[in-house]
């Protein structure tokens, strides 16, 4: 998949929109017709490859959610950008391109899916398509969707109102009302999940060629991910032991080496290792631009990294004395990049750092002698690189489980143990939810798994937010020497309301847009 070339065909002809009727650009000229497309598995093989068009926009998972989850106390947002802050303090009106563009962009890969779907099925219904290229192109299609609404479901839905569904039959049904709540979305998504996951393949059954699609066990794992949003600690147990007892073979990278297993994880070779459960796929022309995002702004002039997204003390503080995870995770004064651009680095900060410390996790992509054009892109307004970024991981799977037993009121010290061990950690006994939530925030920081909203799902965001956040700042002698570091306050505290604030304001312009008609939406209460 990672040479694919993603295209928009003759059903993108249609205006697609969800509450914005410029989803998409009409299809380009020369493009074939509906009269002569959709006639052999090739033509199915090719249209369903546009259901990731729009995955590679900057606002999907390049920065994207993550603007969302910068609202946690891991991270600030490390530019001094007003909208950010804005989102970060909960006092957004919610007219913030960033997060509007990835509102958008959910939608019109839902509606490029429902067009898929209809048109393999109008295949099959013909004879035109063998069974296990329609199989295959079904279950691609229904992950993704599914996939999207989860995303969209628990950022913009609560039991008040949920998000819209749009028609899988009409293409031309574009604004549709929210739903009564979010569980009615849950329930949808996990529909297509099920779906999904019946018709893909387990990801060892998959040809090289088409690794970094959507397997049965990505599958598995979204319908886990509802049922810990959910509660429904059962279901949680059952999805995620079908991921741990997986003929795929899914498991933790952990081969007794603390000090490199953890920091292994995140290095292009083990792209689809063990651990891999569902990722974006990107390399050095396409994909994720976050390695890039979260790099050094400018890049000590080595490349133009953006700076965005920059840890704070609160997180360094977090990991226990003797935890591997944390060099694999931040970096801080003194610290050494090994081999970056082809030489020792020793990290320091700048006046663009404004904490001290920046997430070590995506370095790989630049820790070769000659990574430009090789592992990361030749564009610096571009910056995707040769790593796939995580969205769901093997060890999330172990940690859901973990927390699906305490919430029931079971041991998960077996669970939470292995995640520990293979940080170089002694085991606990008894483990309880305060040391689960230590886990997840030292194992899964600065990634997709989303801080914020373990948060507000375990009612801590309130007083969390409440507490101002720290850096470390450093203070450099001519030479370049460290001289000191001082603790100082880089945020201040914040007022969440957990009334309101457990969920994101819809896009004001997506509101204006579908006023008069039929799926006129409402803006979420108290935004």
């Amino acid at each position: 998949m990672k040479n694919i070339k993603y295209i928009i065909l003759v059903f993108l002809t249609v205006q697609l929109v969800s509450c914005s009727e410029d989803f998409l650009d009409k299809t380009p000229k020369g493009a074939p017709s509906s009269s002569n497309f959709w006639q052999t598995d090739n033509d199915a093989i090719l249209g369903t490859n546009a259901i990731y068009a729009k995955l590679d926009a900057e606002e999907m998972y390049g920065r994207g959610y993550m603007w969302l989850i910068n609202a946690s106390d891991d991270m600030i947002d490390g530019r001094n950008k007003g909208v950010a802050g804005e989102l970060k303090n909960f006092t957004s009106d919610g007219n913030v391109g960033y997060t509007n563009d990835s509102w958008r962009d959910h939608w019109a890969t839902i509606k490029i899916c429902n067009d898929v779907i209809r048109s393999i099925k109008t295949m099959d219904e013909n004879g035109l398509i063998s069974a296990s290229v329609r199989d295959f192109c079904l279950g691609q299609a229904y992950f993704v969707s599914g996939w999207m609404y989860v995303e969209l479901a628990y950022h913009y839905g609560d039991d008040k109102m949920g998000i819209p569904i749009l028609s899988e039959e009409d293409p031309t049904d574009y604004f549709r009302p929210r739903e009564a709540n979010v569980q009615v979305n849950y329930d949808y998504a996990m529909e297509l999940l099920t779906k999904a996951e019946t018709l893909l393949p387990y990801v060892n059954e998959m040809s090289s060629e088409d690794l970094g699609r959507p397997h049965k066990d990505a599958a598995t794992a979204y319908m886990a991910k509802i049922a810990v949003y959910t509660k429904k600690w059962d279901d949680v147990i059952t999805y995620t032991n079908k991921i741990i007892s997986s003929p795929s073979g899914r498991k933790l990278i952990d081969t007794n080496t603390p000090s490199e297993d953890f920091h292994s994880v995140f290095k292009i070779e083990n792209n689809t290792s063990s651990e891999y459960i569902w990722s974006v796929v990107s390399n050095e022309q396409e994909g994720s631009m976050l390695p890039g995002v979260v790099l050094e702004n400018k890049g000590w002039g080595r490349y133009n990294g953006w700076g965005y997204f920059q840890p704070v003390k609160d997180l360094d503080d977090a990991f226990e004395e003797g935890d591997y995870r944390r060099k694999a995770t931040l970096i801080t004064h003194g610290d050494v990049i090994e081999n970056f651009f082809g030489e020792d680095f020793t990290w320091y900060q700048t006046s663009n750092n404004l904490t001290g410390f920046m997430f070590s996790k995506y370095l790989d992509p630049y820790q070769n002698a000659d990574p430009i054009g090789n592992t990361i892109n030749t564009s610096g307004d571009y910056v995707t690189t040769d790593l796939w970024i995580p969205l769901i991981r093997f060890a999330e799977i172990v940690l859901w489980k973990a927390e699906a037993k305490l919430m029931k009121g079971e041991n998960a010290d077996t669970e939470i143990n292995l995640i520990r061990d293979r940080a170089g950690l002694l085991p606990k006994t008894g483990c309880t939810m305060d040391d689960l939530k230590h886990e997840r925030r030292c194992e899964l920081a600065g990634e997709f798994a989303d801080r914020h909203f373990d948060l507000v799902r375990w009612g801590d965001a309130q007083a969390a937010y409440a507490q101002p956040l720290y850096g470390n700042m450093g203070t450099y002698d001519a030479d370049g020497n460290l001289v000191k570091t001082e603790v100082k306050q880089v945020w201040p505290a914040r007022t969440y309301n957990p009334a309101y604030h457990h969920v994101w304001p819809l896009p004001p312009n997506e509101i204006e847009k579908s006023k008069g008609t039929k799926g006129e939406l409402v803006q979420n209460a108290g935004w």
